[in-house]
């Protein structure tokens, strides 16, 4: 898992103070894989438009299907921590920091 999040660069950019929400990596994309993308409801269409490449949500999502658990808990928690933390400040960004990141609005229900 920790080669999936190295691979993706999102350490890298985290480590170095970068955006993280809105991070993504064409070089990193996640190839399409019919099983994990069907279970995340990206279609090849979609795929082929960005979505479930390499943003945030895709890597929680694909982290959440591990039989370890532990780097899904840790981010989905510190990330869902954080992201509610700012929209206490900006509530009218929940919208763009859910588009931005592919994250499901009812992650931050969690």
């Amino acid at each position: 898992m920790l080669g999936l999040i190295c691979k993706t660069g999102y350490r890298n950019t985290s480590a170095h103070g970068g955006r993280i929400y809105n991070h993504f990596s064409k070089k990193h994309a996640i190839p399409y894989n019919p099983i994990i993308h069907g279970l995340l409801k990206i279609s090849p269409a979609d795929y082929r438009n960005g979505k479930g490449q390499s943003r945030l949500g895709t890597l929680i999502n694909t982290l959440e299907f591990s039989q370890d658990r532990t780097a899904y808990n840790e981010l989905s928690g510190g990330i869902s921590f954080y992201i509610k933390r700012y929209l206490e400040l900006y509530p009218d960004e929940k919208e763009f920091i859910c588009n931005q990141a592919e994250l499901n609005a009812d992650f931050l229900s969690k």
